[in-house]
């Protein structure tokens, strides 16, 4: 054995790793609104005193102050998903105008008179600019 993995068992691995975090995922966030849908109830059920809202010369009808703080519990989320899903939208097209910039320059690249670029191979060092050769490490010396 020359101590290589074979690329299908690194694969699997991954694969392996992902689905994990994945499902590892799927219950923090379950586990994270158990908590918060618990922790409502719990003020719902222990703030049962009537309350009366009023905002300017508007004046809510009198509602337990758990269910107040319940709905404006929820109007927040709802503000914070309003603005998420705007923030997606706004990424989504700017992915793709980055993409259609991407494929533009690839066909410029292809249509120059030497061809593609190509890419420095694995392993090989470049010199930095003002440098006249690749790094040369040294070992750690030992006192």
């Amino acid at each position: 054995m020359d101590g290589r993995v074979p690329l299908h068992l690194l694969l699997t691995v991954e694969l392996a790793v992902a689905s994990f975090k994945e499902g590892f995922v799927v219950y923090v966030i379950l586990l994270i609104f158990v908590l918060v849908g618990g922790s409502l109830t719990l003020l719902m059920l222990q703030n049962s005193t009537p309350v009366q809202f009023s905002l300017f010369a508007w004046q809510s009808p009198e509602m337990p102050l758990g269910v107040l703080l319940l709905a404006a519990f929820l109007l927040g989320a709802l503000l914070l998903y309003g603005v998420a899903i705007v923030s997606a939208w706004q990424d989504r097209r700017e992915v793709k105008q980055l993409r259609l910039k991407v494929a533009e320059l690839e066909q410029a690249q292809m249509r120059r008179p030497g061809g593609p670029v190509q890419a420095v191979p694995p392993g090989a060092s470049v010199p930095m600019p003002g440098m006249s050769g690749p790094l040369q490490s040294t070992p750690p010396q030992q006192e």
